[in-house]
């Protein structure tokens, strides 16, 4: 096989996913190291806890460890792994009554493929876009930070929240258009940074 190939199949969710239904310890840690910091950031996101993050994300692995045998072929592994942090998260936030708490210049931290957003973080408007992201519909908001900002696809997002894909595509729509709204409005000197448009959800 060529080279090339065989790190793409090793860094390949989905034949990770396949292997580790077989017992394959080297692919559980291969998805370990893959999706170990992302889950960070999204249960962080959720208990802004770092304590409790570290603690949630370890059980993230150890059920799916545990849950090896009943992975679907057909499914997402990452949509199941987001799925299980998720749900402990939640579980976390409800059982502890954490209170919610705004993001500080958590951008920087996040490594996510280039987008338009991108350029607002560099201008110093993060600040600003957290606050009106915290401020959309819970479920609108989440959509959106799954998508703009964990990476996953609407087919995953709306596996992920139990939604259609076509409702998940609206969510993620009227967030940007709200997000494009709100900077226009506030500042014409930001429609230069705000050139997204919903054809980009």
């Amino acid at each position: 096989m060529h080279p090339v190939r065989a790190i793409a199949q090793i860094q390949d969710p989905q034949i990770l996913g396949l292997r580790l239904k077989n017992d394959d310890q080297e692919a559980f840690s291969a998805l370990f190291k893959l999706f170990r910091v992302p889950l960070m950031k999204y249960v962080w996101w959720i208990v802004r806890d770092g304590a409790v993050t570290e603690d949630i994300v370890q059980e993230v692995f150890i059920k799916l460890w545990n849950i090896r045998t009943e992975i679907d072929a057909h499914k997402s592994i990452r949509a199941l792994l987001y799925t299980i942090a998720r749900n402990l998260a939640l579980n976390a936030k409800r059982s502890f009554h954490q209170q919610m708490v705004k993001i500080e210049e958590a951008h920087q931290t996040l490594s996510v493929d280039p987008n338009p957003l991108e350029n607002l973080e560099t201008s110093g408007l993060a600040k600003q876009l957290d606050d009106w992201i915290e401020a959309l519909p819970e479920r609108r908001r989440e959509a959106f930070r799954l998508s703009r900002f964990e990476g996953l696809s609407h087919d995953e997002i709306a596996e992920l929240m139990s939604l259609s894909p076509a409702t998940v595509n609206r969510h993620i729509g009227l967030a940007l258009q709200t997000l494009r709204d709100l900077m226009i409005k506030n500042d014409s000197d930001w429609k230069k940074h705000v050139e997204f448009t919903i054809q980009n959800a």
